[in-house]
């Protein structure tokens, strides 16, 4: 159980970082100055994204406490 819900953190981890990547490629499209920096940050934004999704999924087969289901409920309300 131990073992299992710290791959469950790491992928949590994992999300959270991408999620602050996919913040800083929003204040970089915010800031670009061309039509190619532009679409280039919102690539980045949406790949960064994508991989918030793919290691939230992989976290949520990791979780078996009722503590951490629910944690993941409240994230799955923060993230809609």
């Amino acid at each position: 159980l131990y073992e299992r819900e710290l791959l469950g953190l790491s992928n949590v981890k994992e999300a959270n970082i991408n999620l602050i990547y996919a913040g800083r490629a929003r204040a970089n499209l915010l800031l670009a100055s061309s039509a190619e920096e532009r679409q280039s940050h919102v690539q980045n934004i949406d790949k960064y994204t994508a991989k918030v999704v793919d290691y939230m999924t992989r976290a949520r087969s990791s979780f078996q406490t009722e503590e951490g289901r629910n944690k993941l409920a409240q994230f799955d309300r923060a993230w809609q």
